[in-house]
C-alpha cells in the first residue's frame, strides 16, 4: 500500500502564490497606482483569496475583501474573509515562522513578512507586507 503525505506548507505557498497571481492578472494597475501616491489604497470586494484555516490547511475563499495599501513606499496586502473553518475554539495565528509559507504581493513578489489571524468564529485577516522599502 502506498501512503502519500500531504505537505500543507507546499500547498499553502501554492495557494498564496496563485492568489497573488490572480490579483496581479485582475488588477495590473495596482502597483502603478500605489507608486503614484505615497499613501494610496486600493480596495476590492468579492474577490478570491488563498488562506489557511484554523487547522493550517490551505483554503481558497471566493467572497473575500482585499485591500492593497502603500505606506512610505512599502506595500501591504490585506485579505479579510468570513466562514474560515476553525474547529480549535480559539483564535489561531499563522505566519512564516510557524508555517514556512510565503505570501505574494502583486508587483512586489513574495515575502516572509506576513501573518493571518482566524478568530474562534471563523473571521480571518491575512496581511502581507512588502520587504522592499
Amino acid at each position: 500500500m502506498i501512503h502519500a503525505r500531504f505537505n500543507w506548507r507546499t500547498a499553502a505557498t501554492t495557494v498564496f502564490s496563485l492568489a497573488a497571481l490572480a490579483m496581479a492578472i485582475l488588477a495590473p494597475g495596482w502597483r502603478q497606482e500605489l507608486q503614484a501616491e505615497n499613501y494610496a489604497a486600493v480596495h476590492i470586494d468579492g474577490v478570491t483569496c488563498g488562506m489557511l484555516d484554523g487547522g493550517g490547511n490551505a483554503t481558497v475563499l471566493t467572497n473575500a475583501t482585499q485591500s492593497l495599501t502603500n505606506h512610505g513606499g512599502r506595500a501591504k496586502l490585506t485579505c479579510k474573509a468570513s466562514g474560515v473553518p476553525n474547529a480549535t475554539g480559539k483564535a489561531v495565528r499563522w505566519n512564516f515562522a510557524n508555517t514556512g509559507a510565503l505570501c505574494g504581493i502583486p508587483g512586489d513578489g513574495v515575502t516572509e513578512d506576513w501573518q493571518e489571524v482566524i478568530d474562534e468564529l471563523g473571521e480571518a485577516t491575512l496581511q502581507c507586507r512588502s520587504s522592499l522599502p
